[in-house]
C-alpha cells in the first residue's frame, strides 16, 4: 500500500481487491444478512430466506424460493464466512452449500428442499454431515 497501486503485480491487485471486499464485507456485517457484490451494486438477502448457494463455473448463484441472482466467487471462502456467522449451512456436493432448515427429507443420494427441489449429495462424508445437522435442528 505505499507504493503506488499501478506498479503492483496482477497478483497483488488482486489481493488487494479481495482484501477491499472482505474489510468492506466486514464493515457492512449483520449477522442475519448476507452481503454480496452483483454488478452494479452490493445486495443483501436474509440468511433465513437462503434455500442453496449452487457454485457454477467461477459464479455462486444465490437462490431463494422467489429468486436468484449470482455473483463472482468461490464455494470454499463462502462456506468459511457462513461458518463465522454461526449459520447452519451444509456442504452436500462440490456444488451445493445447503440451508439446514430448508431440508424436508434426505438419503444417500439426495436431498430434498421444502419446495420439492432435489440436489445431488456427492459423497458419503457429506451424507454423515447432513445426519449430524439435522438431528441438531
Amino acid at each position: 500500500m505505499l507504493q503506488p497501486f499501478y506498479t503492483v503485480s496482477f497478483s497483488s491487485h488482486q489481493q488487494l481487491w479481495n482484501c477491499i471486499y472482505k474489510a468492506y464485507e466486514f464493515s457492512i456485517c449483520n449477522h442475519n444478512k448476507f452481503v454480496y457484490y452483483s454488478r452494479p451494486a452490493y445486495h443483501s438477502t436474509s440468511l433465513s430466506q437462503i434455500l442453496y448457494f449452487a457454485s457454477e463455473g467461477r459464479c455462486i448463484r444465490l437462490v431463494t424460493r422467489n429468486s436468484s441472482n449470482s455473483f463472482y466467487g468461490k464455494l470454499d471462502d463462502l462456506e468459511e464466512n457462513l461458518g463465522m456467522k454461526n449459520c447452519h449451512f451444509i456442504r452436500i456436493h462440490q456444488s451445493y452449500l445447503v440451508n439446514a432448515k430448508f431440508i424436508a427429507s434426505f438419503n444417500h443420494k439426495s436431498i430434498t428442499l421444502l419446495t420439492g427441489e432435489e440436489l445431488r449429495i456427492s459423497k458419503p462424508n457429506y451424507f454423515h454431515e447432513i445426519k449430524k445437522m439435522v438431528k441438531k435442528k
